[in-house]
């Protein structure tokens, strides 16, 4: 897992999602992820939520990925982004946020990616040793 997220008191960690197959039952039930899906991803649509026509959402469905258990649903959401007009499928596992505040959350996440890549890239930094503030500081 990478960066993470504060939103409404959970913390919404990166889980990339390839083919789906690193997705990890333990992680579903203990953390809210929010990250891209890729393409190639195999997943059963299970219900239609609604989209506000206009908005940067596109579409929003509740998914079920057949190689895991039925009982796990997840949202997958498009959105367009409002500035470069790309698409973005999102996936998560909080199902009581709305499309709006997936893509919110994600944007958000990815400016922290953003952050520590430059970070990364101009201090010359490998990897972080510690997760706290100080060890952070401490390192750069």
């Amino acid at each position: 897992m990478g960066g993470a997220v504060q939103q409404r008191g959970r913390a919404c960690f990166r889980q990339r999602v390839r083919g789906l197959r690193v997705f990890s039952v333990d992680m579903y039930k203990k953390s809210v992820f929010c990250d891209q899906i890729e393409e190639n991803a195999v997943y059963k649509r299970v219900q239609k939520r609604a989209v506000k026509k206009g908005g940067t959402i596109i579409s929003d469905y509740e998914i079920i990925i057949p190689s895991l258990s039925k009982e796990i649903k997840l949202i997958k959401i498009t959105a367009r982004d409002p500035e470069t007009k790309k698409r973005i499928t999102i996936l998560t596992n909080n199902l009581q946020w709305c499309a709006q505040t997936v893509a919110s959350v994600y944007k958000d996440r990815w400016q922290v990616e953003l952050f520590f890549k430059a970070l990364k890239q101009n201090l010359r930094v490998k990897r972080f040793y510690g997760n706290s503030k100080n060890a952070v500081m401490t390192q750069i």
